[in-house]
């Protein structure tokens, strides 16, 4: 059944200043409090009336059943606190002693101007506690308190920390209130939109979800500081590691990248991207099988290779099929890793060194790749037709 709950309330206090009708009402009143209000049929947050009615003083419902005496003792009191039940007086009133909400009737405590002005002046969240039992159940105001009083966070009602969506909003509006909502720190819809707004947010992230490849790299991304809140699982993932080091060639050296030492991930990575091998550790560089994976996909890797393999032909020559250009890191030429390095790419002759400068065979293999190479050629000599 629909009621009206305001009128119903402000019919009720009305009552309260005539004799014999104060004695029925507040009878009824008292009965609901203690029989009717346990009832499953009753739900006291969503209802005006009942929730104006549970917070009803018990003594004056109690002196209130005595006609006239009760009346009276009433209409004395309510007369001497009258301004405390004037909105406009209470707001000014406000300015000089923000304590004057507390001592204000019902009403005014449940009026959202009111409220929020009372909750302007106190840096402390729990003041919450103190507003008026219908706004603590507004779900529009309480989330525009927590926008702009996040503080107040931890203080809502049971009811708005168990709502899926308003701690979303709430999320959304201030992401770092993630570390205060619970389960919800293990909710993925949650912690996606917190670190979506701030990455730096991850790390308050249940460690099911950091764990969680999608939600890390997302987090990484943004922030590299937030690797170090990695899950231990995510950080022994292979999948997980290759993917952020072909992203961030940096990873590899990442104390959080706990492959970085795997041989087989290293292999796989340079295979994909041989000029990670620069990112390596110095094992790495001078193992002969990692080299040689890396200058085959990128022959220019063998910039990062260590000098142990400087006198290995097949690497040299790996290098330079796949990239002229490697030429100028190979630091001990000879003939057939110069003549294959001009033969793939002409211009490479410019990091020909010494001798085989004036080698007529490479000289022709250059100019016959690249006519261009011509000008890292000594004038003097005769091109070779």
């Amino acid at each position: 059944m629909k009621i009206n709950c305001k009128q119903v309330v402000d019919l009720y206090s009305y009552c309260d200043y005539i004799p014999v009708v104060s004695t029925l009402t507040n009878l009824t009143e008292i009965f609901i409090k203690l029989v009717i209000r346990s009832s499953d049929l009753i739900d006291l947050k969503d209802n005006h009336y009942f929730l104006h009615l549970k917070h009803k003083d018990f003594k004056r419902c109690a002196i209130l059943l005595i006609p006239v005496f009760g009346n009276i003792i009433y209409i004395i009191q309510d007369f001497r606190n009258r301004d405390y039940n004037n909105k406009a007086t209470v707001l000014k009133k406000m300015k000089l002693d923000n304590s004057v909400y507390l001592k204000s009737g019902w009403e005014i405590r449940n009026d959202r101007e009111v409220a929020l002005g009372y909750l302007k002046d106190n840096i402390l969240g729990m003041v919450l506690m103190d507003l008026g039992v219908l706004l603590k159940h507004d779900r529009e105001f309480m989330l525009q308190v927590v926008k702009d009083f996040s503080q107040t966070f931890i203080f809502l009602i049971d009811e708005f920390k168990v709502d899926k969506e308003f701690i979303l909003s709430c999320v959304t509006s201030n992401p770092n209130l993630l570390r205060l909502t619970g389960d919800f720190r293990k909710d993925r819809d949650v912690v996606f939109t917190s670190v979506k707004l701030n990455a730096l947010t991850f790390s308050h992230a249940d460690i099911t979800l950091r764990n969680d490849p999608e939600l890390a790299f997302l987090a990484y991304n943004s922030k590299r500081s937030t690797a170090e809140h990695f899950g231990e699982e995510l950080k022994k993932n292979t999948e997980f590691n290759l993917k952020l080091a072909e992203y961030d060639r940096s990873w590899l050296s990442n104390l959080n990248n706990h492959c970085k030492d795997d041989k087989k991930f290293m292999l796989r990575l340079v295979k994909s991207d041989g000029l990670a091998l620069q990112h390596g550790s110095n094992e790495f560089r001078r193992d002969r099988e990692i080299v040689l994976e890396a200058v085959t996909q990128n022959g220019l890797a063998l910039n990062f290779a260590k000098k142990d393999l400087d006198d290995d032909v097949e690497i040299k020559l790996a290098s330079v099929r796949q990239n002229g250009a490697a030429l100028q890191f190979v630091r001990k030429q000879d003939l057939d890793t110069v003549l294959e390095a001009v033969k793939n790419d002409g211009m490479a002759y410019q990091h020909c060194t010494g001798e085989f400068r004036d080698n007529e065979v490479i000289r022709a293999a250059a100019l016959k790749q690249n006519q261009l190479a011509a000008k890292f050629m000594k004038k003097n000599l005769i091109l070779p037709k």
